[in-house]
């Protein structure tokens, strides 16, 4: 037989009412529209001809300068005269390490393909994207301080 289970009364648990909270809308200033500006940007018939000029001729001659810089060191053959005297306080196998590293380096890069155009920092482009990379636009590059730009981004 099973024995009889006394009924246990259940107790409910007092909970307190909450006060109403009343609500509150907060104030927003209203905002003063701010007049817009337009620059005043002058007409290109505005421009000064002469300035116009001026920087054309610059820019001109820049590029001339760098053409014939490249044509230059494009027809020189390299000797070892001119790496001496650059660098008077090296010694010579540190001179033969340093040689021997750029001509590894020109090897490895010439015949593949550049993978972006690079470009002068005066806009003269060194080499096209997926043009061969020559002696000629490895010497743009060493030229132009985008030789690492160059090794960087070949296929």
């Amino acid at each position: 037989e099973i024995p009889a289970v006394e009924e246990v009364p259940t107790v409910e648990p007092e909970i307190p009412v909450a006060e109403e909270v009343p609500t509150v809308e907060p104030e927003i200033p209203a905002v003063e529209e701010v007049p817009t500006v337009e620059p005043e940007i002058p007409a290109a018939e505005e421009i000064p001809q002469a300035e116009t000029e001026k920087n054309v001729s610059a820019m001109t001659k820049q590029a001339e300068a760098l053409k014939a810089a490249l044509k230059r060191a494009v027809g020189k053959k390299t000797t070892d005269a001119p790496v001496e005297q650059s660098m008077p306080n090296v010694s010579a196998k540190k001179q033969a390490a340093e040689k021997a590293v750029d001509e590894r380096r020109r090897m490895m890069l010439l015949g593949k393909k550049a993978a972006r155009t690079i470009t002068a920092d005066n806009g003269i482009v060194i080499v096209e994207a997926g043009a061969d990379i020559t002696e000629e636009v490895l010497q743009k590059a060493k030229l132009a301080n985008k030789f690492i730009d160059l090794s960087m981004n070949i296929q």
